[in-house]
């Protein structure tokens, strides 16, 4: 089993499906941040945050002490996202005639995009995180 996006909205009892496998998302990493350098974008990284309770509990299963301060949680406009991806689609189309990329991928990104217009529609906030 390998890891995974997903999307956190900041008002989370609104009714918004955000359902994302992410799984591809995940796997394409290495090739997204290749992609984000060469258009000067910030990674998908920029965009993971997580709840600092969340986050503690986390290291305490794992048994990890540490002293450190947790981060706190960061919430994005889905307007900077959309952007992000808007940008990082169009690279893609115009590369999909030379690469063969992976349709889950794609997938991915589109339903990213799904859900992040549907949180500007509802005036909501939101991060990625990530499932081990």
């Amino acid at each position: 089993m390998g890891s995974a996006y997903y999307v956190v909205l900041e008002q989370p009892k609104l009714d918004i499906d955000i359902t994302l496998d992410g799984k591809a998302l995940a796997k394409s990493s290495r090739s997204l941040s290749r992609i984000c350098k060469q258009l000067g974008l910030c990674e998908l990284e920029h965009f993971v945050s997580s709840n600092p309770q969340d986050l503690e509990n986390m290291l305490d299963d794992l048994d990890v002490d540490m002293e450190l301060p947790m981060p706190e949680e960061q919430w994005f406009m889905p307007e900077e996202g959309l952007k992000w991806l808007s940008r990082i689609m169009d690279h893609l189309s115009k590369q999909s005639e030379t690469t063969d990329l992976p349709q889950a991928l794609l997938s991915d990104l589109q339903t990213m995009q799904s859900i992040l217009h549907k949180a500007q529609a509802a005036d909501t906030r939101w991060h990625l995180a990530v499932d081990f």
